[in-house]
């Protein structure tokens, strides 16, 4: 991993910043996540299946950032996993990358809870035993934003069908579409539903190839005179793009 991405999966992985950036892709900006509802997991994705020979397959991928996410909103409590992938660079297969995310982390909750079955002995016909997974039991839901750090603007795909050629029209029902969740700042027009350094790191990164807005941004946003002087921990100082100093 190189310095720069180290470095952005060290500042969103800050709980008050995590949320901030849930916030508003999610929810408009509105305050539905906090960040003390917020739980670190692992963020090695691990999956077992069986090849075509019958030997077993091992499958890794590490994303950036994965947390659980205890949500109360319109008088009902939530759980969802939410993780959040850094891009420096436009990815022109990011619906696979994300989706294969996604896929992983639902089949190791249904791996677990096959798991739990066996041990408990608790399934009661041969199509849950087959299945693992029983007509009572409901998977997490999980999401994954892509945050793109990049200067130029995202001309990648943003959905599996923009990957495809030419589709029959009367296919196109048939075939499964994955979306993804992008936050690109220089499509962001109004940064006001951001609470933390978030807001000027993004300004700055949509403004980086105009100098002249670029000093109109720092001249007349009084918030860059006071960008967060700590994270959320009370620790480490901040710098103004939002990095901490080394």
């Amino acid at each position: 991993m190189s310095a720069k991405d180290s470095m952005a999966k060290e500042y969103f992985a800050d709980n008050a910043r995590f949320a901030d950036l849930c916030n508003n892709i999610l929810y408009g900006g509105r305050e539905v996540i906090l960040p003390e509802n917020l739980k670190e997991r692992d963020t090695t994705e691990v999956l077992t299946a069986l090849g075509l020979d019958k030997k077993t397959i091992a499958m890794q991928k590490l994303r950036d950032i994965f947390k659980n996410a205890s949500i109360k909103y319109t008088g009902k409590s939530y759980v969802v996993l939410i993780g959040v992938e850094n891009q420096s660079d436009i990815h022109y297969a990011i619906p696979i990358k994300n989706m294969f995310y996604d896929v992983m982390a639902y089949g190791n909750q249904v791996k677990e809870t096959a798991k739990k079955h066996r041990k408990d002995k608790d399934t009661t016909t041969s199509d849950e035993f087959l299945s693992g997974f029983t007509k009572e039991d409901k998977l997490i839901p999980v999401i994954t934003i892509t945050v793109y750090l990049g200067t130029k603007e995202w001309d990648g795909p943003r959905k599996l069908s923009d990957m495809f050629g030419d589709v029959d029209e009367e296919l196109l029902p048939f075939i499964p579409d994955y979306r993804i969740n992008l936050l690109a700042p220089r499509e962001i027009t109004d940064f006001t539903g951001f609470r933390t350094s978030i807001r000027q790191l993004f300004e700055v990164l949509k403004n980086a190839y105009d100098k002249e807005k670029m000093q109109e941004v720092l001249q007349n946003d009084e918030k860059f005179s006071r960008v967060d002087k700590r994270d959320s921990r009370g620790n480490q100082p901040v710098c103004r793009n939002g990095y901490r100093h080394r």
